[in-house]
């Protein structure tokens, strides 16, 4: 009886030492669906269950605590502060083509934007493909109403031969949406607010960067859905 004990106790241990390690895996993120997704787990690496567009992972944006954890408000007690938030929290955004009715077309050419949901400045990284090789695109925060009052460019790049875009930065953004940007302020019946993040063609932004100067909505790839950046100076 006592022998067997001990191999039932062996048992019980190795059966918690494996949930333990799938639970760690798991760490990255979970969820599915389409649009915003839910908080990670924490303390995992990468992003977790993240899917290229018509995939089984993520569509449009959700969130990921890129293995980090909560850090511990300075008053438990008070009210609660976006600040608190993990610094390295992370989101994915999509972004798509549209057709003549405005519709999105998530097959064909795709772009992906990693961020930071939080911090000094917005820090992303993106990557587009299926481009036009050998065209310079800027990825930009596009406010309303149009041409893009006061838009930011994020980044600029020439495509390569294959199509591919990609760029990364750190910009001095504010917090997104601007107040100035009329989707700062939901419009019923929708209750939408965010900011919009696009590829378009550098060569339709006027001289100054500031709005845009024509549209080639065919050749320019939109956002999924609206985003938000809370910058912790402001």
């Amino acid at each position: 009886m006592k022998k067997l004990a001990i191999l039932l106790g062996l048992a019980l241990l190795t059966g918690l030492l494996m949930v333990s390690g799938l639970v760690a895996q798991m760490g990255g993120g979970m969820g599915g669906g389409t649009g915003g997704g839910n908080w990670g787990m924490g303390g995992g690496s990468g992003w977790g269950n993240w899917g290229p567009p018509g995939g089984g992972g993520w569509m449009g944006s959700g969130w990921d605590s890129w293995g980090g954890s909560w850090n511990t408000p300075p008053n438990p007690g008070g009210t609660w502060n976006p600040k608190w938030k993990c610094a390295n929290a992370k989101a994915v955004l999509y972004l798509f083509p549209k057709d003549q009715s405005g519709a999105l077309i998530t097959s064909g050419p795709y772009g992906m934007l990693n961020y930071n949901l939080f911090g000094t400045q917005f820090n992303f990284q993106f990557s587009a493909f299926g481009m036009q090789g050998g065209t310079s695109y800027t990825l930009v925060y596009y406010a309303e109403p149009q041409p893009g009052a006061d838009l930011i460019v994020l980044g600029t790049v020439v495509a390569s031969a294959n199509g591919r875009v990609q760029i990364k930065g750190a910009v001095n953004t504010g917090s997104l949406p601007a107040a100035y940007d009329a989707n700062a302020t939901a419009v019923a019946p929708s209750t939408a607010t965010g900011a919009q993040i696009r590829l378009v063609l550098t060569a339709d932004i006027d001289s100054t960067g500031k709005h845009m100067a024509v549209f080639n909505p065919n050749k320019y790839l939109f956002e999924y859905n609206l985003i938000t950046f809370i910058d912790t100076n402001g």
